[in-house]
């Protein structure tokens, strides 16, 4: 550990720290190697930074978590053997470090549905780009705008993924702020950027559709960066990648129907939207501006949606299903 001139992840089993911290909390606390005498093997005595007998006192660092037998480690540990009420050292450290290796199946897990779906909505929707403008009945008029925005936007997919995949991992760590804090700076920059291509450049609907894919590429890797200094367990290894195929099972299981719920209102909104269309340029225009007014009305019901969602989420993950009957 010494070797590798890295920031070291120390773990303090006191009883204090694991009942009134989250196991992933608890794992993710740093302390520089000059601020705690450090080991790579058990060892009781007393730490100083902690200013409590440790039942059993860890320093992992980024070397051996991702060491090429982290595989056969997770592997070999069970879940079902290590309960929360087993104060032991040993048993506590096996557990934490199997939450260790769930969280970054989970986050690679992710990772592949992400980039398996980004590119298959991609490459589907800007082929069929054409006779989707036919079937939403935009008029004739408006049709090469609508043509370009819709293009841009759908080619831009994946960057939007990307933000969302970044800012629910940083949610999902019990990170709520960071992904609000670049969520405005987007927001922001979506709007100066629109000046920016609309007026100087004269890129007419299209450069508003590139604004928006930009800030949000920049915001979800500015959101990586940060999440990736802070926080230890979003540095995957390739071997987080083996064995996947019970997460992308649970992950599509949970997915899909959180997606279902979503689509719905979406595809309600197409329907309506297809109707509008048929009216002509002016109900178009009338309606888009409406639509936006009424954005506002539902946006509190929308944060209330997310924020119980990542509460369900997180207390899924750790498994405590009796605070989400709660």
């Amino acid at each position: 550990c010494a070797k590798q001139n890295y920031k070291h992840i120390v773990i303090c089993f006191t009883g204090n720290i694991s009942r009134n911290l989250h196991p992933a909390q608890n794992l993710m606390r740093k302390q520089t190697a000059d601020q705690c005498q450090h080991y790579c093997k058990r060892n009781t005595q007393k730490c100083g930074n902690c200013n409590a007998l440790a039942h059993s006192f860890f320093i992992l660092c980024p070397a051996f978590l991702s060491q090429t037998d982290t595989k056969s480690t997770c592997e070999s540990i069970d879940k079902t053997e290590y309960k929360i009420n087993n104060n032991t050292g040993s048993s506590r450290f096996h557990q934490y470090y199997y939450l260790l290796c769930v969280m970054r199946k989970s986050i690679a897990a992710s990772a592949v549905l992400s980039i398996f779906f980004s590119v298959l909505l991609t490459l589907i929707c800007c082929l069929l780009a054409h006779q989707l403008i036919t079937i939403m009945k935009i008029p004739e008029d408006i049709s090469k705008e609508a043509y370009n925005y819709m293009f841009v936007v759908l080619l831009g997919t994946s960057a939007t993924v990307f933000y969302n995949l970044i800012s629910n991992m940083l949610r999902a760590l019990g990170d709520s702020n960071m992904p609000l804090y670049f969520l405005v700076f987007s927001s922001i920059l979506n709007i100066f950027l629109d000046l920016l291509f609309i007026v100087p450049f004269h890129m007419g609907v299209a450069g508003a559709a590139w604004a928006t894919v930009i800030s949000q590429l920049l915001s979800a890797f500015f959101c990586l960066l940060v999440g990736l200094k802070k926080y230890q367990v979003l540095h995957i290894s390739r071997q987080d990648f083996d064995q996947l195929k019970s997460p992308l099972f649970s992950h599509l299981k949970i997915g899909f129907q959180m997606g279902f719920q979503m689509s719905v209102m979406c595809i309600g909104q197409l329907a309506m939207q297809t109707v509008v269309n048929s009216l002509g340029t002016a109900a178009v225009a009338g309606y888009t501006a409406a639509s936006k007014a009424d954005q506002l009305s539902v946006l509190v019901n929308n944060a209330m949606m997310t924020a119980i969602s990542n509460y369900v989420a997180q207390n899924f993950g750790a498994g405590k299903r009796e605070r989400i009957r709660q």
